[in-house]
């Protein structure tokens, strides 16, 4: 059961004698019970003259509740409104107004927010109000080390990995000439996930105090007016240095020795060095030796009795130079004992009690309600995230009131976290379909609490939250990672831009900082690190950027394509924006502007991460190249380097599905699934893995639980209607068809229709529908897509023996638009209308335009070429050309088509067994384009070959509502009443 150090309630004896109870640990020392008892008498007094109450304001903080009064301030619990989370206040009451108490509280506030350490309470704010100043710090979860030390020796891994952290902690201040001066265990808080937090440097100084001789409590009295006062306790008897204690002048090395007894409390559960007095305690310190702790426990390995020991040297000539070497021999020594997890740690049985979980709220105010303490973060830490863990990305909060920083910087931030490989950064996809699952809207904003529930539910680890405030001309700006689950705030970065312009670069500063507290290592960061204001110093085209990818997120492709151009337009040098727009272009079907797009991208990407050039590379070889085994090789680096993001796995099997290489498209797209449940791409893509298959059942119900889930898109409801129509499920392509009604893309949806009456011989519907989605295309701005629906209306036109309208419509798409998706379709119309100067004319423009081109090269160049050799009978020489194509006859960029033409000519050669073994492989797969009209066409060919009446009678099945004049359905009748086969 969770208890608080400090409870909640602000008034009452009985919750001010509970507060002072659990305080007293950290102020005491060893002063003696008369001492204590006088102190927390005075204690109690003032705990009930507090200056401020529940609901007083200060500045954005609103007082909750009184935690405790010391000799130099009163803390409280108090509520960020902006940020909604908790956090501790330290004021200076009216009660202290001498200047010297005033200037002693803003040195350390200015010290308090110089830097910034894991292992140091977080300052976050200073500030005044009303002339009463404040210290805002964060409130922690967990208890003292005292309090586990009173308990009995801790365990061994429990005692490396928090010694360790203490001395990067302190380590960290010395680095910047901070000694602490009074390292004990009441000035530690162990958080309820072990991480260890170093209270109370108000003792610290810069300089070599003076030290006075110990007085009869056995503390001493500085002479030091640099950061403590006069008149103020200069440390606790039993952690002091020899050289402190007899009042030398001191440096770096007398925390070292504090740490030592630290650790040998640890260790041993007795301080090692103790007496009845103060003065038996310095003879004590001065001159005995402390039992060895393999007397005291023979399983204690004998390097943590040497460390400890070397730390505890009398002569600090003799002892550790640096926090740093003496946290390194830690480091090694838990190397091949501590568990990966510093919250898991667990000691042999009998022997070792591990880090245990607390359910107690520390304010790591502690001890600046001792003595006005300075609280620090600084550079260096242990691991709070491992490469296991999952976090979230929430919201950015905006209090500048200028609305280019809303979701701007928090798209700047995901775009600069996302680049490690180390952070496992929780789908924005998730993000709004739990937030749906909560009963909330997917587009509520993902505060802290709202991320802690998020969390909860999905098991993730921490939650990042930023904000940005002005300073006058200056933009104050945090980063917040916090337990999703205690509430702690585990990792903190603060850093202030002068003006506007500087913001993204400050930004990106930060993120990197916060990458190194999190837990990367430095390679991990030295070479996955490109700084944002690289990738473009507008923050009004990021801003763009941002809300195009949302709507990318929402599967509203054509809808961010105008916001990515916008972006491209404000920094013509956005090679995010250009990759991003280069996608949209694609998956929107208008393949010469995405690969237009996708060029600028590839040659702006020495600008980004790792992984967007990879990205960007690969939709460069996709888009502009067309070299498959590129795309390959740069897919499966992206998984060897990010082996936790999902698009590597949806992409290998798009790319896979292009290649033909079917049987490998299933497997990555189920990857893509497991690593990103909520990808609606990879979901529209399983579906169509599914159908490529012939499974039809598994596609349906893997679209159904797209669309409960709303992950489905277009290009699902797209296979869905397919299925629907093999199925001949009339309601259900008319289901899908509703979907599509008043969206942007709705042509589609008519072109879906164009398609399935060309496959059941409806040519007059054919041309009615692909009429229709050529002009809505037009209307919306799509030329490509028209220009592609005029190439495929010919293309059908070609292959039913209507070639009248073949060169017309032909020209028409040309004059639209010439790419790879219109030059191929129109050569092979015109190739199978005998056109063969228009054909030369294509195919040479063809290799010129797309020279590395895989699928032009290897696909459509034999398949148009053997369909005008088989147009002049030519029909060995038809099956020569198609030798190439052999290698990706099933690919999606032309599918059936190098089966069917083989057939047509193994037929015209009379080879009856060859031709239907061809046609077969059209018959067999129908699920890799359901609505072909290549497929009853197959039917006729078997028939033709077989005799096969089933065959025949499968053909004019399918065609039962054929326009009773179309050649085919004409032939077909001719040949099986003349040959008296059909039943």
């Amino acid at each position: 059961m969770s208890r608080f150090l400090y409870p909640p309630e602000a008034s009452g004896s009985h919750s001010s004698v509970m507060r002072l109870h659990s305080y007293k640990w950290i102020v005491s020392g060893c002063a003696s019970q008369q001492a204590q008892s006088t102190f927390f008498s005075a204690k109690l007094d003032r705990l009930n003259q507090m200056a401020l109450s529940p609901g007083d304001k200060l500045g954005p903080y609103e007082i909750l509740s009184a935690i405790g009064a010391g000799g130099m301030g009163e803390v409280y619990k108090a509520r960020d409104i902006r940020l909604g989370r908790d956090v501790a206040i330290k004021v200076l009451p009216d009660a202290l107004p001498n200047q010297t108490a005033r200037d002693r509280f803003n040195r350390e506030s200015r010290a308090a927010s110089a830097l910034n350490h894991p292992n140091i309470c977080a300052i976050f704010d200073v500030g005044e109000s009303e002339g009463l100043p404040f210290l805002v710090m964060e409130l922690l979860r967990g208890e003292t080390l005292r309090e586990q030390i009173d308990r009995g020796p801790m365990g061994t891994e429990s005692v490396i990995e928090l010694g360790a952290q203490i001395a990067s902690a302190l380590h960290s201040a010395h680095s910047l000439g901070i000694i602490h001066r009074d390292v004990k265990p009441s000035n530690i808080i162990v958080t309820e996930h072990g991480q260890a937090k170093v209270l109370d440097f108000g003792l610290a100084k810069h300089e070599p105090p003076k030290m006075a001789p110990p007085g009869p409590d056995g503390e001493t009295v500085s002479l030091c007016t640099e950061l403590t006062g006069i008149g103020t306790t200069m440390g606790t008897l039993a952690y002091m240095s020899p050289e402190q204690a007899r009042g030398d002048l001191v440096d770096l090395r007398t925390d070292i020795w504090a740490l030592g007894v630290v650790l040998y409390e640890m260790a041993a559960g007795m301080p090692p060095f103790s007496g009845a007095s103060p003065g038996a305690i310095l003879e004590a310190v001065f001159t005995q030796t402390p039992v060895p702790l393999r007397q005291l426990n023979p399983n204690r390995p004998p390097e943590l009795e040497r460390i400890i020991v070397k730390a505890l040297e009398k002569n600090r000539d003799l002892r550790y130079q640096s926090m740093a070497e003496l946290r390194a021999d830690l480091t090694r020594l838990g190397a091949g004992i501590v568990s990966a997890s510093p919250i898991a740690l667990a000691g042999k049985p009998g022997e070792r009690r591990g880090l245990r979980r607390f359910g107690m709220t520390a304010v790591a105010t502690l001890a600046l309600v001792a003595g006005g303490s300075i609280w620090w973060q600084l550079r260096y830490r242990a691991p709070i995230i491992t490469n296991r863990d999952t976090v979230l990305l929430g919201d950015f909060v905006n209090s500048t009131a200028d609305p280019v920083f809303d979701g701007t910087l928090r798209q700047g931030l995901a775009v600069q976290l996302g680049q490690s490989p180390f952070l496992d950064l929780f789908p924005d996809s998730r993000t709004r379909q739990t937030l749906r699952l909560m009963g909330k809207t997917g587009d509520e904003k993902v505060t802290v609490d709202l991320g802690r529930e998020i969390c909860e539910r999905q098991g993730l680890k921490a939650v990042i939250t930023g904000s940005i405030a002005a300073l006058g001309s200056h933009y104050a700006i945090t980063l917040q990672v916090t337990n999703g689950h205690s509430g702690e705030v585990v990792a903190l970065e603060q850093a202030e831009a002068e003006r506007k312009e500087q913001v993204l670069k400050v930004l990106g500063q930060a993120s990197t900082s916060l990458r190194r507290k999190l837990g990367e290592s430095l390679p991990s960061i030295q070479k996955f690190d490109s700084q944002l204001e690289l990738t473009t110093s507008s923050l009004e085209a990021l801003k763009a950027y941002a809300l195009a990818y949302e709507l990318t997120q929402k599967g509203r492709y054509l809808e961010s394509i105008p916001m990515y151009r916008e972006a491209t337009e404000l920094d013509p040098k956005f090679a995010y924006a250009w990759g991003g727009l280069a996608i949209q272009y694609s998956n929107t079907a208008q393949p010469k502007l995405a690969g237009v797009a996708a060029g600028k991208a590839f040659a702006l990407r020495d600008r980004v991460s790792e992984l967007e050039k990879l990205r960007i590379s690969l939709f460069y070889y996709f888009l502009v190249t067309g070299e498959i085994d590129k795309q390959i090789e740069v897919l499966n680096l992206h998984r060897q380097l990010y082996p936790r993001d999902a698009r590597a796995a949806s992409n290998l099997g798009v790319v896979y599905s292009a290649a033909g290489q079917l049987e490998k498209v299933l497997p990555e797209v189920k990857e893509s699934i497991r690593l990103s449940p909520s990808f609606s791409i990879a979901r529209g893509n399983l579906v169509e893995g599914l159908c490529v298959l012939g499974r039809f059942a598994e596609a349906t119900a893997a679209g159904a639980d797209a669309v409960q889930l709303k992950l489905d898109n277009t290009y699902l409801h797209q296979w869905l209607y397919s299925i629907a129509f093999i199925d001949n499920d009339a309601p259900g392509m008319q289901k899908q068809i509703d979907w599509a009604a008043d969206r942007p893309d709705e042509y589609r949806a008519l072109d879906w229709q164009a398609g399935a009456a060309a496959s059941h011989g409806q040519w007059r519907r054919t041309q009615d529908f692909s009429h229709r989605a050529t002009d809505l295309a037009l209307v919306n701005g799509t030329n490509e897509v028209a220009a592609r629906y005029v190439a495929e209306l010919g293309l059908r036109s070609a292959v039913l023996g209507e070639c009248a309208p073949v060169r017309a419509l032909a020209a028409k798409s040309l004059a639209m638009e010439r790419n790879r998706d219109t030059l191929p379709r129109t050569a092979l119309s015109l190739a199978l209308c005998g056109e063969s100067a228009s054909v030369l004319s294509l195919t040479d423009e063809l290799a010129k335009e797309y020279p590395k081109n895989t699928l032009i090269r290897q696909l459509w160049l034999p398949v148009v070429r053997a369909a005008l050799d088989l147009s002049r009978g030519n029909a060995a020489q038809a099956i020569d050309r198609l030798q190439p194509a052999s290698r990706y006859e099933h690919s999606n960029a032309a599918p059936f088509w190098p089966a069917y033409l083989r057939g047509e000519a193994y037929r015209l050669q009379k080879s009856a067994t060859a031709a239907a073994a061809e046609y077969r492989k059209v018959l067999d797969h129908r699920g890799e384009d359901p609505a072909s009209v290549l497929y009853p066409l197959a039917h006729l060919g078997l028939a033709r070959v077989t005799g096969d009446a089933a065959e025949y009678k499968g053909f004019l099945d399918l065609w039962k509502n054929a326009d009773s004049d179309l050649r085919p359905l004409v032939e077909a009748r001719k040949e099986s009443a003349a040959s008296g086969k059909v039943p």
